[in-house]
């Protein structure tokens, strides 16, 4: 008896942790891009500011040497999105709207 109430509380315990795990992957989006510079060279190491504007919350990325950021996970919300590196203009993108699951590609030069 003891053995049938593990092997049911094991399965039970493996079924709400999948579906919470699941439930999980599909309320976050994600925001991506490139950025250049005036003559079309990448910029490798431009810090990205991602500001969520309703709830004033950071998130931050660098661009890799090719040039490219990622920022996943974003919770649903409209954000500005800024890319500055020292020597350069900061490049400003206002009222960027990321929905559930949605991938955003924002480009910057």
């Amino acid at each position: 008896m003891k053995k049938r109430y593990t092997l049911w509380f094991q399965a039970v315990s493996a079924c709400l942790l999948l579906g919470g795990l699941l439930g999980a992957q599909g309320t976050r989006g994600t925001i991506t891009g490139t950025v250049h510079d005036s003559s079309g060279a990448v910029v490798p190491g431009a810090q990205i500011v991602l500001l969520e504007k309703a709830t004033g919350v950071e998130t931050k990325s660098v661009t890799s040497e090719a040039g490219v950021y990622r920022a996943p996970y974003l919770p649903p919300g409209t954000y500005k999105v800024s890319a500055e590196l020292k020597g350069f203009k900061t490049a400003i993108r206002d009222n960027v709207q990321v929905l559930v699951t949605q991938t955003v590609n924002l480009d910057f030069t």
